[in-house]
């Protein structure tokens, strides 16, 4: 009975964490999105100002499509800062979403 609802309360399930804080899984999820979407804008080399024109509501649609609230997002970056082993916890899983996420030149047609 306890592996069934253990179960059912997903893999994001992060011990310790205070319950407005989003688990390591979700956290890892929306931080490479962020990732990503700042690479998006130094590319458009949107600094300062103009990267808070064009970011904020990009930022929001991010939050939007992950389903968070910006302030639940605030809330939880927040709590990570201050908890470095559960940063590093989200940051694990972050690495491997990017190297997923990112192309990567093809290794045999690379020139030196």
């Amino acid at each position: 009975m306890f592996l069934l609802a253990w179960a059912a309360a997903g893999c994001d399930s992060s011990p310790s964490l205070p319950p407005d804080v989003l688990g390591y899984d979700s956290m890892a999820l929306i931080m490479r999105d962020v990732h990503l979407l700042e690479v998006h804008l130094q590319q458009r080399s949107w600094f300062g100002d103009s990267a808070a024109v064009h970011g904020i509501p990009l930022y929001r649609s991010l939050f939007r499509q992950h389903g968070v609230s910006p302030e639940r997002f605030g809330r939880s970056w927040r709590y990570y800062r201050r908890h470095l082993a559960d940063m590093e916890s989200v940051y694990v899983r972050v690495v491997p979403l990017l190297r997923e996420a990112v192309p990567r030149p093809d290794s045999a047609n690379a020139h030196p």
